[in-house]
């Protein structure tokens, strides 16, 4: 069925649309702040700068003391959280023939059958990461096809930092859905191969003041041009925009103007899956509290080891003669003084100051962000029980149980 024979909207319909989701302020502001818990989490250079501030050298910030316990919390909430929920279809109006209980069970191996087939746990694992990060996340429902030919129904996971939700209403559930994804050309190609030619050749129409338009100004200045790794290793992907209503999926190329692919949506509702943090009346992830607080436990770590070296390495203070010629510092040095002189070393408390202030932060934050010490096998009180250190390793054997799924 070609395009153009079915009522959906043209290219620039969707292309508005689009933009009108990316560039909306609330979007805007939010991606700003997606921006900032993507670096923290990922760690490095670009962590330190969005806790330190830009201005903050670079050369050696991977070394500098500060623990990431943004990273450790979000992992061991995502390892609580990421389990498959139990399949359960319940028997219609509450008939106990056997006829009908035979259906409820089909139904269930049925629907527990197209999530091992599409690794739903491993999804799952992932998602329960960016839904206290970002505070959302979506998957597409759409169809594949096994190697018999027949087709079978899945959910496919996006990236909630290229995921744009529309309004979300009243009952706070977006009907639109815009998702900004980078391909290498090659990939797109063989996706589409009756595009093949204009996705593989590019020409000088992708200059105009319309295609430059579309293919860059979304998203670019908060870092979503080009920003996912994962999906484009290659770093040289094209820009493609989905857009989901409830008229069906659109996949739109930006650079030539067109649109690769229209499917037809035959669920009740839309054809994606939002779900989304509770809070009390904007967006918010479970961390955006919690970063003032990193910000400053990592300049007191800094300033703790400095002070550290500084008290270790302190100056020697000495008033009246030395008769051994050079004062010599280091094990087994032996300096000779005449009588009456002193010898002193400056005292300096600051680094156990300095200490007792990364304690309350550390309070401080994990209050706020909802993350107690027993998730790093640290025990609250002075004393233990049997029961208490069972509790205790089970944050190591969740780990275990993870790295066991990922290998199964």
């Amino acid at each position: 069925m070609g395009i153009e024979n079915l009522d959906i909207k043209n290219y620039k319909e969707i292309v508005d649309n689009a933009s009108f989701l990316v560039n909306g302020k609330p979007s805007k502001d939010r991606q700003i702040q997606k921006a900032r818990i993507k670096a923290i989490l990922n760690g490095g250079v670009d962590g330190m700068k969005a806790l330190l501030g830009d201005k903050m050298e670079s050369a050696d910030a991977d070394l500098l003391p500060a623990p990431n316990m943004l990273q450790s919390g979000i992992d061991r909430l995502a390892q609580k959280i990421s389990g498959i929920p139990q399949v359960r279809v319940d028997i219609l109006n509450h008939n106990s023939s056997d006829r009908a209980k035979f259906r409820a069970e089909k139904l269930e191996r049925i629907v527990t059958s197209y999530d091992e087939k599409q690794n739903l746990s491993l999804q799952l694992g992932q998602a329960a990461r960016w839904l206290p990060g970002y505070g959302y996340c979506a998957w597409i429902i759409t169809t594949r096809t096994d190697k018999n030919g027949y087709i079978y129904p899945t959910a496919e996971l996006r990236d909630p930092y290229d995921t744009f939700p529309g309004n979300f209403g009243p009952d706070q559930k977006p009907r639109e859905l815009a998702v900004l994804r980078r391909i290498p050309r090659y990939k797109l190609a063989q996706l589409y191969p009756e595009f093949a030619n204009e996705i593989l050749n590019p020409d000088d129409d992708t200059k105009s003041a319309e295609g430059a338009y579309t293919a860059s100004s979304m998203g670019t200045e908060y870092g979503t041009d080009g920003d996912s790794a994962w999906e484009d290793n290659t770093g040289q992907g094209v820009r493609i925009i989905e857009y989901y209503d409830l008229g069906g999926t659109y996949v739109v190329f930006p650079e030539k103007k067109m649109i690769l692919d229209f499917i037809p949506n035959y669920l009740s509702g839309p054809p994606f899956i939002f779900m989304k943090r509770l809070s009390f009346d904007e967006l918010k992830g479970q961390y955006d509290h919690v970063i003032g607080l990193m910000g400053m436990m990592a300049k007191i770590n800094i300033m703790s080891a400095i002070a550290m070296e500084d008290a270790v390495f302190t100056e020697t203070n000495i008033s009246g003669e030395l008769e051994s010629g050079q004062y010599r510092k280091g094990r087994f040095a032996v300096n000779y003084l005449a009588p009456g002189t002193q010898v002193s070393k400056p005292q300096n408390n600051i680094p156990y100051q300095l200490f007792q202030q990364v304690d309350r932060l550390e309070r401080q934050l994990r209050m706020v962000g909802g993350y107690p010490v027993t998730d790093d096998s640290q025990s609250p009180n002075s004393f233990v029980t049997g029961a208490g250190l069972s509790e205790l390793n089970s944050t190591m054997s969740l780990m275990i149980n993870e790295y066991r799924e990922i290998v199964k």
